[in-house]
């Protein structure tokens, strides 16, 4: 599971929508203090299992700290992490760990850390986000350290975390469609999101309503134009259509099948 796209963003992000939208208690840019109506829930906590062409091949993890101040600003910080098990261990040790600081006045990623494992070769990371550019940094295993810098100008620069707080506070009708700028790596990608609307989706648990999205991520230059070279990337995401808008299932098609993120435990205070 390379990150040549963001598997964040399809995979990740869409967890992460339990922990970012509609929810109870959460927060909302701009607001600052815990209790408002929309945003993260301090304190939340869910599990994933990750299957590809229905093998499960490991577990994807979801965590929201508590607000604080970092530089002086008011805080919180979302931290996802992947780990290969059973066949996919087997095949290859993957632990991929992101974590992201958001500014709660903005509702923007200060900071996001990773440090991903993919067989014998370790991945360390820092994304630093400015209001108009975002400059990376990443070290592979004792080789030097590669620099990437993204202007983004009037667009609004994302990581995966971000990304998925701003489509769940928006209220999208079906066929409504809203564009992401993420960065993953050293790679910044193009997220389209539709609203696809009401489904109904077999569980464990029996058949739940839900709301899909479908989205498509296409690589893009520095200069925001589309890299021809790079293959376009398709995902879907159901999530549960009452008051807490959890995420049952995320599939985003790969070369080698169909990659699955399936909702195994859900907590919140």
């Amino acid at each position: 599971m390379p990150r040549r796209w963001p598997l964040p963003a399809v995979l990740l992000a869409g967890a992460l929508a339990a922990a970012c939208g509609a929810l109870p208690g959460a927060m909302a840019p701009g607001d600052g203090d815990a209790g408002a109506d929309t945003g993260l829930v301090a304190g939340e906590a869910m599990q994933f299992e990750l299957r590809v062409a229905g093998i499960v091949v490991g577990n994807a993890a979801i965590a929201v700290g508590e607000p604080g101040e970092v530089e002086g600003r008011p805080a919180l910080a979302v931290t996802s992490r992947i780990v290969s098990t059973g066949l996919g261990a087997l095949i290859s040790r993957v632990d991929d760990q992101a974590t992201t600081v958001l500014d709660l006045d903005t509702w923007r990623p200060m900071t996001t850390t990773t440090d991903a494992t993919y067989g014998a070769r370790r991945t360390l990371g820092l994304a630093r986000f400015a209001p108009t550019l975002v400059e990376v940094e990443l070290r592979r295993d004792d080789k030097p350290v590669s620099h990437a810098r993204f202007v983004l100008g009037d667009e609004e620069a994302h990581d995966a975390h971000s990304a998925m707080a701003a489509v769940r506070t928006w209220s999208a009708r079906p066929g409504e469609q809203r564009r992401l700028w993420i960065i993953g790596g050293r790679r910044l990608w193009r997220t389209d999101v539709t609203c696809v609307g009401e489904a109904t989706l077999g569980t464990a648990a029996g058949n739940r309503p839900a709301i899909q999205f479908d989205g498509v991520s296409a690589r893009a230059r520095g200069n925001l134009t589309l890299d021809p070279s790079a293959k376009v990337r398709t995902f879907s995401v159901w999530l549960s259509a009452d008051a807490d808008r959890v995420p049952l299932r995320v599939v985003a098609h790969t070369e080698l099948g169909d990659a699955e993120l399936v909702l195994v435990d859900y907590q919140r205070p």
